[in-house]
C-alpha cells in the first residue's frame, strides 16, 4: 500500500460522513426548492393567523428558543395548523398577526409562509452547507 493510499484509508471514515452528511444537507436542500418553485406555480395562498408561539429546545443555542403555531382554513374548508421550518427571533412572526401562506391544494399541511425568507432562506442554507460540505471532502481526497 502506497503512502497516499494509506493516508486515504485512514482518513476515509470521516470523509465518508462528511460526505453522506453533504450529500443530504443538498438532497433536502433542492427538495425545498423544489417544492418552493411548485409552490410559486401551483400553490394557493390563505390569510394566516399567528395563534401562538411555543418554546422548543434547539440542541445548536444556548438556551430555548420559540416556534410561531400558524392557523388558516383551505380551500376545503379544513383548518390547518402549521409551525414553518424557518423560525427565529428575526423572522417577524409574533403572535396575533396575520401572514399569507401558501399551499398545494392537495397537500395543505406542507403550508409555508409567503416569504422568501420562508420559501428559499433554509434551503439555500442546506444547499450552501451541502456545497461546503462535498467541497471540503473532495479538497482532502484529492489533496492527500
Amino acid at each position: 500500500m502506497t503512502g497516499r493510499a494509506r493516508k486515504l484509508a485512514k482518513r476515509l471514515p470521516e470523509t465518508a460522513g462528511m460526505l453522506v452528511a453533504g450529500l443530504y444537507a443538498l438532497g433536502w436542500g433542492f427538495r425545498e426548492v423544489s417544492l418552493a418553485w411548485r409552490l410559486h406555480r401551483r400553490g394557493l395562498r390563505a390569510e394566516g393567523l399567528v395563534v401562538e408561539n411555543v418554546r422548543y429546545v434547539d440542541p445548536d443555542s444556548s438556551g430555548p428558543s420559540w416556534a410561531p403555531v400558524i392557523v388558516f382554513t383551505d380551500n376545503t374548508g379544513n383548518r390547518v395548523e402549521f409551525t414553518p421550518q424557518a423560525h427565529g427571533g428575526g423572522l417577524g412572526l409574533s403572535t396575533g398577526r396575520t401572514v399569507r401562506v401558501i399551499y398545494l391544494p392537495e397537500s395543505s399541511q406542507d403550508a409555508r409562509v409567503d416569504t422568501w425568507q420562508h420559501l428559499l432562506l433554509p434551503s439555500l442554507l442546506a444547499i450552501t452547507a451541502g456545497l461546503v460540505f462535498v467541497g471540503f471532502v473532495t479538497f482532502v481526497v484529492v489533496n492527500l
